[in-house]
């Protein structure tokens, strides 16, 4: 079991000024916890799951207090898993988000999520 660090990339100095940022979580199996990401404020964010999934689900997940995680909804008002390959954008504003840890075993993931912060 280990604990997966979301790696934030900033693009160039317009993105940057525009307030785009993308975290990355890579090679998320069944067994990994993804360490949340501080994203209060974040106007418009989208998340993409790539990998296999085998025959699981990734929910995404946010909270307010660090503690108390519940799987994030998307804009139908559905609850934002995934068991394919997908992007989806978040409903909810929440200040933590992460991945949730995948379950059905055998799921091998890259997660992605973009984000675009009020300026």
């Amino acid at each position: 079991m280990a604990t997966i660090a979301e790696v934030e990339v900033r693009f160039n100095q317009k993105a940057f000024q525009h307030g785009v940022i993308q975290y990355k979580w890579a090679t998320v199996t069944d067994s990994d916890t993804c360490q949340a990401v501080t994203d209060g404020g974040g106007a418009d964010r989208s998340i993409q799951v790539v990998g296999s999934f085998a025959s699981g689900t990734l929910d995404i997940q946010g909270s307010n207090d660090g503690e108390n995680w519940v799987t994030l909804k998307d804009m139908a008002g559905d609850a934002l898993q995934f068991s394919v390959a997908g992007i989806n954008s978040i409903r909810d504003n929440t200040l933590y988000i992460r991945p949730g840890t995948p379950t059905g075993g055998g799921a091998d993931l890259d997660i992605t999520l973009l984000a675009k912060t009020v300026r």
